[in-house]
Order: structure tokens, then sequence, then C-alpha cells
């Protein structure tokens, strides 16, 4: 398994991912404290990457004393509950789900069974996602005594201190670390070079959906105000130019907002409106589908550029 220096004392291992991405990063800092920056899903060829890049470095499971978990989907903290006796930090708004990942899993599908009406997914669809949230339940364990941080927090030991930096919108609690005395970024899944992360979906206790989107858009300006040299992702090479990088994603979504506002023409539901944009998808796939759509349509209905009605239990939506 190759390894990658990417600054004094940090290292990426790319580690094998079962999902239509790149390997995930694992990232390795060598201070005062051995730590790691995500570990990737619980999977044998994943541990076994893992693992090999770490005896690469010299460095041993048991040395290992402090994980970081950039957010709670189990591409990257599948592996956490591996390094017993390291401390475990988690963005604060993701604690949850990696301290009773079961149980989160198990209301998550809940959640989205109660939006399939409202957006018109036909029951086929919603029988094919409870076997897709059945996989995620072996793909990760829980983390119970994990600890949550927030941008107040300062992480020392690893080398130059580490900036805590909150980043929600493709998870509530995703962060990121940034090192300004070389100016890195550990962006995690919110910067990747080459795609744009899925936006979140938010569930609040009276059973009310927020897409993530809104906040995504608003971290990407919390990233540009800082003077990064390079960003470190969740999935692919690190790279530069960060500005550039932004304005790249934000016009893909202005052009997103657009082709969704058309889409809706004089009145369709989320998930027809999911299905002429992205047809002949599974049901991974047509899950992140209709988030996407969601969260445009979301941003659509707040700038009153789409309406909603009802038609019974399904939401109508269609171009103002």
């Amino acid at each position: 398994m190759p390894v990658f220096e990417e600054g004094a004392g940090l290292y990426r291992i790319p580690v094998f991912t079962p999902f239509d991405t790149p390997e995930t990063n694992v990232y390795v800092f060598r201070g005062d404290r051995t730590g790691l920056v995500d570990t990737g899903i619980r999977h044998p060829k994943t541990r076994d990457d893992l693992l090999c890049g770490l005896r690469t470095l010299g460095i041993e499971r048991a040395d290992v004393d402090l994980i970081v978990v950039t957010h709670a989907h189990v591409d990257h903290h599948g592996l956490a509950g591996d390094f017993a006796g390291s401390d475990v930090l988690v963005g604060r708004r993701d604690l949850d789900r990696v301290r009773e990942f079961s149980k989160s899993v198990r209301a998550d599908l809940e959640d989205v069974h109660g939006l399939l009406e409202p957006w018109g997914v036909p029951a086929s669809l919603a029988g094919s996602l409870d076997d897709l949230f059945g996989v995620f339940l072996g793909m990760a364990g829980s983390v119970p005594d994990a600890v949550g941080v927030d941008g107040t927090a300062v992480l020392g030991g690893l080398g130059p201190d580490l900036q805590v930096i909150e980043l929600p919108g493709h998870t509530e609690g995703l962060i990121g670390l940034f090192r300004a005395a070389d100016g890195l970024l550990i962006s995690s899944d919110h910067l990747l070079s080459d795609i744009t992360p899925n936006p979140g979906l938010y569930i609040s206790e009276g059973g009310k959906a927020r897409s993530g989107l809104p906040d995504y858009v608003r971290s990407l300006a919390t990233v540009r105000d800082l003077p990064v040299r390079r960003a470190l992702p969740g999935h692919g090479p690190s790279f530069g130019d960060v500005p550039s990088r932004i304005d790249a994603i934000l016009a893909h979504h202005e052009i997103r907002l657009e082709d969704v506002r058309a889409a809706a023409g004089r009145g369709r539901t989320i998930f027809e409106i999911s299905a002429r944009m992205f047809p002949g998808l599974g049901a991974d796939h047509s899950y992140l589908a209709l988030r996407e759509v969601y969260g445009h349509v979301e941003i659509l209905l707040e700038q009153g550029r789409l309406v909603r009605r009802k038609e019974g239990p399904v939401e109508i939506v269609e171009a103002a």
C-alpha cells in the first residue's frame, strides 16, 4: 500500500472503499503523539491497507493514541473502534452517530421512510432502501467513548498545532483540521479535487427534514477565508489553488439549481425530478440523487424560484 508524505510529520494512506469514489484517505500525524485522521470502512481489505501503510511508517496498531473522525460516514469512521486505548474525537454534531452507530442508522431509515411518500417515491424503492441501510450496519461499529469537539478546539502533540474547523453540509458535524504553520487543510469530503459531495439530510426531532446544502455553501466561505496553501481531501490526491476549486463548486451548484428548476417544470415531485435528472440509478444512488435534488429544491423555494403545493400527502414543486 503506497504512503504519501503530505507535509512535515504528515502522511496519507489511501485505503479501500467499496463505494463509487476514490479510495478513502487516512492521514497519519507523527509528533509527540501518533494520530490518525479517519480510518476507512470496516472491511478486511480496508483494514489490511491501513495496517500495511502504518507498518510502512514503522507504526503498529498499539502505537496510535488519537483518532480524529472528520464526519460520521462509514467510509471514514468504520474502523475507529479497532484501535483500543486510543482517544477518539468527532465533530460535536456527529458525535451521537459515532457513539451509537447502529441506533443512528435505524433512526435514519425511519426518518427516510417518513419522507418517501411526500417525495413521491414508489414503494419498490422503499424496500430497496431497507436492504441498503441493512448493509450499512455491517460497515462500522459504535465508539461509545468518543468525545465531541468544535471550532474552539486546538489539537497539540501531533506536530504544529491543528485548529478544528467546523464545516457542516456533507454531514451536520463535519470538521476539518487547519495547520497554520504550513497552510495545510485536511478538508475531508467538504472539499474534493474532482467531485462535489452529496449534501447531508438533517432530520429534527419533529420529523422535519432540512438539507445540508445551504450549510455547505456557507462552509465554502469559511474555507475561502483561511490562508490554505494545500487541501488534503477525504478521497483523491491533495491539491492547491483552493479558491479556484471553490469557485468551480459554486458554479456547479448554480448550474444544478437551473437544471432542477427546469426539471420541475409545471409541477413534479422530488422523485420525478430526480428520475428525470438521474435516470436508471440503483437504490443506493437513487437515495443520493433524491438528497441532491431536495437540497437544490429547498434553495430554490427559499429564493422564490420554485413554489410548493400539496396533492394529498404528496408535495409538488413547480417553477414560479
